[in-house]
């Protein structure tokens, strides 16, 4: 989450946010703490939470509010107004598994036609649970778990270090690794997000491979397919990072 943080500061002052973020992975509490962190440091420049409101920021938890068509037609009128003292007005949605399709398809609008000055982050477990063509309009950070247990701090260990060796090795290692993962049936979702959180520390540079790792993921964790075959399909665009 560290290297989140400092990439998200490095856009903020650089000006190149993306109008659109989607924010997944199994702690939805601290994916919606961090992306109110993150919009306190957009409107006055610093990570940390006050009880004063932000002017120019919204947050909607779907588990608990009622967001239907209405709320999401009201939110896209509070994201095209200009910002009062910010450089975004920001719309933060935790849980926005729970939004119908009406209310998905009205934010599907808004993103289509991005306002100048307004950025939408949705906060959710699984990016199935959205539909594809809203998912399609956004970037996907993805949030690993956050457990301390000792067997957990264990098998992150062991990915962490199958990762940088992963990372160094050419693509015929590469594939070696992934077919012994597979065939030992190691941690192969943590392997993926360990990857994912390792690529997202440079993030224009690895952008075609997260694309491309992100949407393999999708199908790994949607279907009953291959896994081997849909990691190996990866492989090709890892080179763009200067990884392998």
């Amino acid at each position: 989450m560290e290297a989140v943080r400092k990439n998200f500061e490095k856009l903020v002052k650089g000006d190149a946010l993306a109008h659109a973020y989607i924010f997944y992975g199994p702690d939805l509490v601290a994916q919606f703490g961090f992306a109110k962190e993150l919009a306190h440091f957009i409107e006055r420049g610093e990570w940390s939470l006050t009880e004063r409101p932000l002017s120019d920021a919204r947050f909607i938890d779907g588990a608990t509010d009622d967001v239907g068509i209405n709320t999401a037609r009201s939110v896209s009128d509070f994201l095209y107004q200009h910002p009062n003292i910010s450089s975004r007005r920001v719309l933060v949605i935790s849980d926005a598994g729970k939004l119908n399709h009406l209310a998905q398809n009205a934010l599907l609008k808004v993103v289509e036609e991005p306002p100048a000055h307004g950025m939408v982050i949705l906060i959710v477990r699984d990016l199935g649970v959205l539909l594809p063509t809203l998912v399609s309009r956004f970037a996907k950070i993805y949030f690993a778990s956050q457990g301390t247990k000792k067997e957990e701090g264990k098998i992150k260990e062991e990915v962490a270090a199958l990762v940088k060796e992963f990372l160094a090795a050419g693509p015929r290692g590469q594939s070696e690794i992934i077919k012994n993962l597979i065939k030992e049936d190691g941690p192969v979702n943590e392997f993926v997000e360990a990857l994912i959180g390792e690529l997202n520390k440079r993030p224009q540079e690895n952008w075609r491979a997260l694309k491309e790792l992100h949407h393999r993921y999708e199908l790994m964790n949607q279907f009953n397919v291959n896994k081997r075959l849909q990691l190996e399909a990866v492989l090709p665009y890892l080179g763009d990072g200067k990884n392998s």
